[in-house]
């Protein structure tokens, strides 16, 4: 699952690779209800069930779909974050039986890391009490601060008894 992006808009797209990971056919374009900009597909299983929650910043909400039949169906769950919310690189993990999700807010021409938790997908998601994350100066990057060092890079993922939340380096776009 990837961007499918054609110089004017971004879709949620998937290829089918063979066994020896070489890519089948052309890309196929998810038919989803939102009809502006996504990317950054974020894939999760929960309950057996697999989700994932693309970047719908132009369209001013986080939203969650569930597969219905993989991986060409998926239908629309809710808006786990609702307007005005310009989320980016969202990326969400269940630990200790809570939801987190990282978000990038747009909010006055910057984007802001903030953590979201909720104790199912079903419930309203709050902001996190120690919600701002990055905010000091990385010492290993002299130019790299909170707004450019934390955007979501992939999935989030244990390392022994580590939690591990990749970030981008984006201070050039």
């Amino acid at each position: 699952f990837f961007e499918h992006y054609n110089y004017t808009k971004g879709s949620i797209a998937y290829l089918q690779l063979n066994e020896k990971l070489e890519t089948v056919g052309s890309p196929h374009i998810l038919d989803l209800p939102i009809k502006s900009h996504l990317s950054y597909p974020y894939l999760f299983e929960d309950n057996g069930n697999l989700y994932f929650i693309p970047e719908s910043c132009h369209n001013s909400t986080i939203s969650l779909f569930k597969c219905e039949e993989f991986p060409h169906k998926w239908s629309w769950v809710r808006n786990i974050l609702e307007k005005p919310c310009h989320g980016a690189d969202n990326s969400l993990i269940k630990h200790n039986n809570l939801y987190y999700l990282f978000v990038h807010n747009y909010v006055q021409g910057q984007y802001w890391p903030v953590i979201y938790y909720a104790s199912s997908l079903e419930e309203p998601f709050q902001e996190h009490p120690l919600a701002k994350i990055g905010a000091r100066k990385i010492p290993e990057a002299s130019e790299c601060y909170h707004t450019h060092c934390t955007r979501g890079a992939g999935k989030i993922f244990f390392a022994g008894d580590r939690l591990i939340r990749p970030a981008q380096f984006s201070q050039r776009g």
